[in-house]
């Protein structure tokens, strides 16, 4: 059960809720997760590219609540993975020292930060991967195989741009009910002119909903707030107002659960205490 929901209102405070999230595992760009068919396409042409001999073994140490320094790394590994790129230069830095084979992702427009080390290659490739958490982050790589300094390669980006629209077509689309608010969502209706408000104790801060709870991986990416019906009503107005346009594709709308509803009348009640 989710502490930004959990209870009654008296329950939980924004205190508590911050000492609880103190202790959750916390994700990695961190908290971009490579789709499988973005990852096979890369780690494929990684094998064939720089010839690496079969049974060489293939790390991934950057899971949730993974340590890469204390990961158990075998002789002539290669690590390749997508790293929190927040901490890269300090993830090179411990791979140079120990002489640890490595192809990891890297942003982009940033790609030669890292220049100075005198031990790291640049793959210079600039695709744009849409991460599992719905981010889109143009992608190039560094690595220490190879020989060159810097590689620009035009068949990597083909390899991954197609890749990377066989996994968007693959995971389904996810969009919340009027009830629900998210940053994207509102943003919609600003972009078309709308104008929409919500009044304090009108809302309640939740990162996931019930009906996520048995979802992997799922979760209102950037957490959202639950809406009283009254604001919900409003929300709906704003966007037919603002001649908003329905999402195509495989779209499926999260819906509010039983108790989050028994919340959502509190909200009504709440706000008219204030």
């Amino acid at each position: 059960m989710n502490i930004e929901t959990q209870g009654t209102f008296a329950d939980v405070s924004p205190e508590y809720a911050a000492f609880v999230e103190k202790f959750k595992p916390k994700k990695t760009t961190d908290d971009c997760y490579t789709p499988k068919p973005v990852y096979d396409a890369i780690l494929g042409w990684c094998r064939r590219h720089y010839k690496l001999p079969d049974g060489t073994v293939v790390c991934r140490p950057f899971q949730p609540g993974g340590d890469y320094e204390r990961f158990e790394y075998p002789d002539g590994c290669v690590v390749i993975d997508n790293p929190p790129f927040s901490i890269l230069s300090d993830i090179l830095r411990f791979y140079n020292r120990w002489g640890i084979g490595y192809f990891l992702f890297a942003p982009a427009l940033t790609l030669f930060s890292n220049g100075k080390s005198g031990k790291t290659n640049f793959v210079v490739c600039g695709t744009q991967i849409e991460y599992e958490n719905g981010a889109k982050v143009p992608t190039s790589f560094v690595t220490s195989l190879g020989r060159n300094v810097i590689e620009v390669r035009g068949d990597l980006y083909r390899l991954v741009e197609a890749a990377n629209a066989k996994a968007t077509k693959a995971l389904p689309k996810y969009d919340y009910p009027d009830d629900v608010a998210t940053a994207a969502g509102l943003q919609r209706i600003s972009k078309r002119g709308g104008v929409f408000s919500v009044p304090r104790g009108e809302a309640l801060f939740t990162r996931r909903l019930d009906a996520q709870d048995k979802v992997k991986e799922s979760g209102i990416f950037g957490g959202g707030f639950i809406l009283s019906r009254k604001a919900a009503d409003a929300r709906a107005m704003a966007e037919r107002q603002a001649r908003m346009d329905g999402d195509e594709g495989r779209t499926y709308t999260w819906r509010l659960s039983e108790r989050e509803r028994i919340l959502q009348d509190g909200l009504a009640k709440k706000g008219h205490r204030q």
